[in-house]
């Protein structure tokens, strides 16, 4: 029984009682029906009293039980709200975020070195090379050397050069059956044969007339690590192994800055976006120009006295000079920062003292074979390309090189967060005034 059910039986019981003895005490003849009547009227007084409590009671009950609902609904309403306003600031967080999420489109023709660029670009933000990708450039740099030896044998074919001996023209058709992953080790004792046969060295120093992968010096100097049964490729050899690149394939980078601002981010982040650049793999670039932030051209030193691995007769550093122009004046391009890697500076110092630009691409240079000269004349013939009031950041790499790629994107960075200041500034200021509400 709780508190109001005792209470109504209290008054019912006082009203009754009193009631009772005022009537016997007005009725009754007797000496104590004055205390009987008195006593009664006490009684009514009592359950007058007990009722005004019992009234009070209910009055105070319904305001609880009201108070309670609205507490309920109130804690509610208060859990959804906080639930909202912590879905909307991860937003708001991940667009503040956003503004220091750089997307850099890398452009370039077939051979300039884009990917090793990428590759390189990992290892300077600390994403190592797993053993899986390891050993899968360990199988394409067996593959990149029987592409280079059918390549000079295919040339001599054309030339109509005789290896005028009988062991390698056996190795030359050997060449055609090979299906990898690894060079057997009988096959790689005849490579060398061949390689050191004075027919296929002549052949090979005409390379500027054929196509040939840039790297067969290394893997030649390197031949017997990297045919050895137990070869593991080092970082090196992985930045020297050649594939085509097919499709889209995009790099999710990250680097640490020093903060000078307290709304100066911890980190900036970077998707970096490789595309072939074979002329077949050009078509699928439209589908990744889309919110970039940058276009990072990559375009070979080394081209200026090289043919195209599609097209014998086109310079590769000529396609290179039609595909920037191209790219840079598009118009989804406009208003998008282009920064040029003139790559394979290492190469291109060698070459230059056996076959100055005025002796191949470009006849009227008078600098001879000073390589400053002649890499300020190269810059100077992408900066003619330009569309109007349109600049480019040029830098002379070395992609196999860490310290080269360090540096160079670190201008890059450093650039782009200078370009995007005060668009990012008003951005936060937009986001800042939002989070508050």
């Amino acid at each position: 029984m709780n508190r109001r059910t005792l209470l109504i039986a209290l008054v019912l019981f006082s009203l009754a009682s009193g009631a009772a003895m005022i009537i016997i005490g007005a009725v009754v003849d007797m000496a104590l029906n004055g205390i009987l009547i008195g006593f009664g009227v006490f009684m009514l007084v009592v359950s007058a009293a007990l009722l005004y409590y019992t009234s009070r009671l209910n009055v105070a009950g319904g305001t609880s039980s009201k108070q309670s609902k609205n507490t309920d609904a109130n804690g509610e309403v208060d859990l959804e709200k906080g639930a909202a306003n912590a879905v909307e600031q991860q937003l708001l967080e991940e667009r503040l975020q956003s503004l220091y999420t750089f997307k850099i489109l890398i452009l370039g023709a077939g051979e300039s070195g884009k990917s090793t660029v990428i590759k390189q670009l990992k290892l300077v933000h600390n994403t190592k090379l797993s053993p899986a990708q390891l050993t899968e450039d360990g199988n394409n740099l067996h593959q990149n050397i029987i592409d280079c030896f059918s390549a000079v044998c295919q040339a001599a074919k054309r030339f109509g050069v005789s290896l005028e001996d009988e062991q390698d023209e056996k190795t030359v058709s050997a060449l055609s059956r090979y299906t990898g992953p690894r060079i057997p080790v009988e096959l790689a004792v005849e490579l060398k044969h061949l390689y050191e046969n004075p027919k296929f060295q002549e052949v090979y120093a005409r390379r500027a007339e054929y196509w040939v992968l840039d790297a067969f010096s290394y893997y030649m100097k390197n031949f017997e690590r990297i045919v050895a049964p137990d070869f593991q490729p080092s970082e090196e050899d992985s930045l020297m192994a050649r594939v085509r690149t097919t499709g889209i394939v995009v790099s999710e980078l990250e680097s640490k800055v020093v903060k000078v601002n307290p709304d100066d981010p911890a980190s900036i982040k970077f998707q970096i976006v490789d595309v072939g650049g074979q002329r077949n793999e050009r078509k699928k670039w439209m589908h990744c120009f889309d919110d970039v932030k940058a276009v990072l051209f990559v375009a070979s030193l080394a081209g200026y006295n090289q043919v195209m691995y599609e097209d014998n007769a086109m310079n590769r550093m000529t396609e290179d000079l039609m595909l920037f122009e191209e790219m840079t004046k598009k118009d989804i391009f406009a208003n998008t920062p282009f920064f040029l890697f003139l790559n394979k500076k290492d190469l291109f110092e060698v070459m230059i003292r056996d076959k100055p630009l005025s002796n191949a691409l470009f006849p009227e240079f008078k600098g001879g074979d000073d390589v400053h000269a002649s890499i300020a004349y190269i810059e100077q013939e992408f900066r003619k390309r330009l569309p109007p009031k349109k600049d480019v950041l040029v830098q002379a790499v070395t992609s196999v090189w860490r310290r080269d790629i360090k540096a160079a994107f670190e201008e890059v960075k450093k650039s782009l967060i200078e370009k995007n200041k005060d668009a990012v500034a008003a951005e936060m200021k937009k986001i800042k005034a939002e989070m508050k509400k």
